[in-house]
């Protein structure tokens, strides 16, 4: 499910540049993740995604804990 839709989002991206004339590249995704666990955001970055935003600070304390395979994220 996470796969089929970080695949829409990114034809929505492309669709939407196009629209403007735009570079896709030119656009950063960030997934927010102040809704789900760790494992889910750690199945995003699986994905490719690479920019993850969290709004609370003891959230964000404990995803990075859980997630320190991930350093580049």
């Amino acid at each position: 499910m996470i796969a089929d839709n970080l695949l829409k989002i990114e034809q929505e991206i492309q669709d939407s540049c196009a629209l403007v004339h735009r570079d896709p590249k030119e656009v950063t995704l960030v997934a927010v993740t102040k809704s789900v666990d760790s494992a889910t955001a750690e199945k995003l970055i699986e994905q490719g995604v690479k920019n993850c935003a969290e709004n609370r600070v003891d959230k964000l304390l404990q995803k990075k804990q859980d997630l320190v395979n991930y350093p580049d994220v």
